[in-house]
């Protein structure tokens, strides 16, 4: 089945984040966040969840972003681009959409980083 985004709440030590919502075709995650928000209530996530938005912008620019979240709900004013968190955050998400690959829908992206995600090679 087809999604607009992946859900990954078991993520690496000392990355300082609780999950990682990734976009899994060109919708952009950030529209589905009542939808994700319960999705994380349901597995008692707390705290900061990365947003990797590379499928639904086709660019490593402007990728990665951070919000908190209380439990129940995403704390809008929190929202903020994590550029500096690019290298250790780009390892996790290429290793999460090459196991999800079936699932993806990747028109976005160039040749070369549609190869790169089927590898799981970080962008």
């Amino acid at each position: 089945m087809k999604t607009d985004y992946l859900v990954r709440t078991q993520v690496p030590d000392g990355l300082g984040v609780s999950a990682f919502v990734l976009a899994a075709n060109f919708h952009n995650p950030f529209e589905c966040l009542d939808e994700i928000s319960e999705e994380l209530d349901r597995q008692s996530v707390k705290g900061s969840v990365v947003f990797d938005l590379l499928l639904a912008n086709g660019t490593k620019v402007n990728r990665y972003f951070l919000a908190e979240f209380d439990g129940k709900s995403f704390i809008l004013d929190s929202i903020h681009e994590a550029r500096s968190e690019y290298l250790k955050f780009s390892k996790v998400s290429a290793d999460f959409l090459k196991c999800n690959i079936k699932v993806l829908d990747d028109i976005l992206l160039s040749p070369a980083m549609k190869f790169a995600v089927k590898r799981g090679i970080p962008l």
